[in-house]
């Protein structure tokens, strides 16, 4: 992979000074200095998140709009043949790095901050639509994934012992059908996918799994990585998000009635996720599945609550 990389930017006549590899689930992603500054190359995975290059020439598309949407998103570098990075059978893309990091531990007015791009990203990308089939990774994706991988799951002790398998499907089982706006979503749109320089959002990063579906989705997702502390909803970091993202979108009165069920969907879905990194031996999440099993079956009861912070956050 070196190689690799320092034959591009040869032809991009720049001399590498450094390569790291950068912490990722499943994509490869390397920071690479050079004499002319410090890029990032993301190539999605050969298996468990490979994406063919229409799908890649689709998020390039998306972030083009974004970016001319003010938003501060990756750049991809224009290079012979297109914007695409093709190695084997992995494609990706190469953009400058994005000044800032992702925060440590997000305070509320982080949290105000984040709700605000989302809001600002789901209203630039009103009526956009991808050139080319994508995954969609919403509740019918989830479900199916579920029942696929339930005897893996069940081969295992601890996921076996604590019911996982059976709780995620009992959980997705009784979603409704997100039947509310849909648009684009980021998918994962978490603390470590924006970045941060003074108090400033400078980027948001890792639009590989974006796809279009229920806006709803995307905010629960959001909720997720931005509103806890632990396995405890902040009141005052929802509170701030919703408000947040209000000043750019206000959402309808109808998704107000789905978002603790789009909260809990995001925790069941990323139990999925955590189990099947266990099981395939990337990493050891197995008790992370189990904590998020057990705070989407406790988000049940806050269905009134997070109904009236929307309603307070300006839900109409």
């Amino acid at each position: 992979m070196d190689d690799f990389v320092r034959s591009m930017f040869a032809q991009r006549h720049e001399q590498v000074l450094s390569i790291a590899r950068e912490r990722s689930s499943g994509n490869t992603v390397l920071r690479v200095g050079t004499t002319k500054g410090e890029y990032i190359l993301r190539l999605c995975g050969e298996a468990l998140r490979h994406r063919d290059r229409e799908e890649i020439l689709g998020e390039i598309l998306l972030l083009q709009r974004l970016d001319a949407a003010g938003i501060p998103v990756p750049r991809p570098c224009a290079l012979d043949g297109g914007h695409i990075v093709t190695v084997g059978r992995s494609n990706g893309i190469l953009y400058p790095a994005l000044p800032g990091s992702a925060l440590a531990r997000p305070v509320p007015k982080h949290c105000f901050a984040a709700g605000q791009v989302l809001g600002k990203i789901h209203q630039a990308t009103a009526g956009f639509c991808f050139s080319y089939p994508r995954k969609s990774w919403g509740l019918a994706h989830a479900t199916d994934k579920a029942k696929e991988l339930e005897p893996y799951f069940l081969a295992d002790d601890f996921l076996k012992r604590h019911a996982v398998p059976q709780r995620i499907l009992a959980l997705l089982g009784s979603m409704p059908e997100f039947s509310t706006p849909s648009g684009v979503l980021h998918e994962d749109f978490g603390v470590r996918h924006v970045l941060f320089k003074d108090d400033i959002i400078s980027g948001v990063i890792d639009w590989d799994r974006s796809y279009e579906g229920a806006l709803i989705l995307d905010i629960g997702q959001a909720i997720r990585g931005w509103c806890f502390e632990g396995s405890v909803l902040s009141l005052e970091r929802l509170q701030r998000f919703l408000a947040g993202y209000a000043l750019e979108r206000r959402m309808q009165l109808s998704e107000k009635d789905f978002l603790c069920r789009a909260m809990q969907f995001a925790f069941a879905e990323r139990a999925i996720s955590f189990a099947l990194l266990s099981i395939q031996g990337y990493l050891d999440q197995k008790q992370r599945a189990l904590e998020s099993v057990e705070i989407a079956e406790r988000l049940t009861d806050m269905q009134t609550q997070v109904i009236n912070l929307c309603v307070s956050a300006g839900a109409r």
